[in-house]
């Protein structure tokens, strides 16, 4: 998302790939700081259970928990985004990436980030899945 708008601003760079823009999940809202610790470290960093628990029993664990509401402020910002025009204006190569195991709402959310930016296109990465498959 910062590079695509980025692209837009500057000629100092050539060319750009990206990896399925940054969607979040249709539907997803978490309400509650102690939950957003259950699912931002598995889903996002990709943490193990055992590693989410352990974390649960550290001393920093208030201040996780008075910082949580930052995560879903910044995913709300992400969606905000608007994906229009203004795609229109850059004018270098540009390749996205949508793997072909991923939600198909993110993979339609890359095909229609390339229909927007002249010449760009969509390449398909084989067997690989997004963070909430």
């Amino acid at each position: 998302m910062c590079a695509l708008e980025a692209v837009r601003k500057t000629d100092a760079v050539t060319r750009l790939v990206a990896y399925e823009p940054p969607r979040p999940k249709p539907g997803d809202n978490v309400v509650g700081p102690e939950e957003i610790l259950e699912i931002f470290p598995r889903e996002a960093l990709r943490l193990s259970p055992a590693d989410v628990e352990a974390m649960r029993r550290t001393p920093v664990r208030p201040a996780r928990v008075a910082a949580a509401p930052t995560i879903p402020r910044e995913l709300e910002v992400v969606e905000r985004v608007a994906f229009d025009e203004r795609l229109g204006e850059i004018a270098i190569p540009v390749r996205l990436f949508a793997g072909t195991e991923s939600q198909e709402y993110l993979r339609l959310a890359a095909g229609a980030v390339a229909e927007r930016i002249p010449g760009a296109d969509v390449a398909p990465y084989p067997n690989l899945r997004d963070q909430y498959s």
